[in-house]
């Protein structure tokens, strides 16, 4: 009884010797009390950085916990392209030769000048391309964003044929097509005469488990007045911008073209288009994402350089058409330049064509024509009244940009016209005399008074 007594007075001892830690004090070990004012239950001292907002690439303010270990910074590339070459083809199970516009090889490209260059594998849908640049300037998730990010990034003309889109251009008001090229019927410009594209990007971020990679779709289709599908103006685009290195990103793309003509019926509105494109990626994506992260970790991409970062999505819808007598008469690029010499017709001030010399020339190669006729429609105005010379053919045959082609008339003519006249030469596609309906006028041609040539 004695011993019991004595073991409830010892353990009675020891908890009135144990110190008591007020709030906003809590103990943190044995006889030990620390501060914990936002009541948390872990020593304030303990406490790691708390969140602070960021500025993300492209501008999203988001939470990111500060790293303690700064390991944000993209690699160095220490290997060569030929070495990255080889990992590639393992990763395909395709022995790809990669080139460059340069070289036909990276074996040409390791001995250049540093310069930036899209080396390519030699399959026409280009599986792979590594995006080289001339300096190291990708050396975070910031830089990297900042490249690749639509639509500041321009490669995507890479992988179309870029020339197409110089003949096309915004769609026209009724009201504008009427004054542009009166008569023209309306109905046939949104009809038969043109090719109605719906020019479509999205962009997304995909979060990976070793970093960000970007996944980008081009789409141009087109559609009739009515909105249903056609066809593809050009093959779809989709891709994956990968990060690498500081001085290079890898885009990737399904090894198998996609055709999206065929995974749509013809004749389905957008929605239905649109649904059929989103399924087949769909379907594609985790195989692509298993490719983009084998290439990070070859190339020593890790989670923590994007530590915090969100990417914002993008889109871009435009709608395009083609039309060649809109097209020609507003945007095509030419000069017309005429000689005239005048005789008399014998009534005071009234005068005849004595000769007509008319030099055309063609200016833009990325707009311009080939084989063609080029023919001129030659009247006089003057007081509202209008005389018609004639129509001169002033070319048949290959157009070579920049070298003038003219023709030389001295046919007679009882055409007369006062001095105050203004001469009006309107270029044309077309044979000289050809129906009216058959001619695609080339621009606004050009008008003259015929004082000027009087003065010579």
């Amino acid at each position: 009884m004695k011993i019991l007594l004595f073991i409830l007075v010892f353990l009675t001892a020891l908890v009135s010797c144990k110190p008591i830690c007020s709030p906003p004090y809590i103990e943190y070990k044995a006889s030990n009390c620390c501060l914990d004012v936002n009541n948390n239950k872990i020593c304030d001292s303990d406490e790691k950085k708390q969140s602070a907002p960021v500025q993300t690439p492209l501008g999203k303010a988001v939470n990111q916990v500060l790293p303690e270990i700064n390991d944000t910074e993209f690699p160095a590339r220490t290997f060569a392209l030929i070495k990255f070459e080889k990992f590639l083809n393992n990763l395909s199970k395709v022995d790809y030769d990669f080139q460059t516009e340069e070289s036909n090889s990276t074996r040409g490209l390791e001995l250049q000048n540093r310069r930036e260059s899209l080396v390519r594998s030699d399959n026409s849908n280009k599986a792979f391309v590594l995006h080289v640049l001339s300096q190291p300037r990708l050396s975070n998730a910031t830089e990297f964003a900042s490249f690749v990010s639509s639509p500041v990034w321009d490669a995507w003309h890479y992988y179309i044929n870029d020339t197409m889109f110089h003949w096309t251009y915004r769609p026209l008001l009724e009201s504008e097509l009427a004054s542009l090229l009166p008569g023209y019927s309306f109905d046939k410009y949104v009809g038969k005469d043109s090719t109605w594209i719906d020019y479509d990007v999205y962009e997304n971020p995909i979060y990976t488990s070793l970093g960000t990679v970007f996944e980008y779709r081009l789409e141009t289709t087109i559609y009739d007045q009515y909105g249903y599908m056609q066809g593809n103006w050009q093959d779809p685009v989709l891709l994956y911008k990968v990060p690498c290195t500081n001085d290079m990103v890898v885009y990737l793309r399904p090894k198998v073209g996609i055709d999206f003509g065929s995974l749509v019926q013809l004749n389905q509105k957008k929605a239905v288009v649109e649904e059929n494109f989103a399924r087949e990626i769909a379907g594609r994506r985790q195989q692509m994402i298993s490719e983009a992260e084998a290439v990070m970790r070859f190339c020593g991409i890790k989670k923590s350089m994007f530590s915090g970062y969100q990417f914002e999505s993008f889109e871009q819808h435009e709608h395009l058409v083609e039309n060649d007598r809109v097209f020609y008469k507003l945007l095509y690029n030419y000069s017309l330049n005429i000689g005239l010499l005048l005789k008399d017709a014998g009534p005071k001030d009234m005068y005849k064509i004595q000769s007509l010399n008319i030099t055309f020339a063609q200016l833009d190669k990325n707009k311009g024509l080939g084989f063609t006729h080029i023919s001129a429609k030659v009247f006089f105005q003057s007081l509202g009244s209008y005389v018609e010379y004639r129509d001169i053919q002033i070319f048949g045959g290959t157009l070579q940009t920049g070298v003038p082609v003219s023709r030389y008339d001295s046919q007679s003519s009882k055409v007369m016209f006062d001095v105050n006249s203004t001469i009006v030469v309107r270029p044309y596609m077309g044979f000289a005399d050809s129906y009216e309906a058959d001619r695609i006028y080339l621009g606004e041609g050009l008008n003259k008074q015929v004082s000027d040539f009087l003065r010579r």
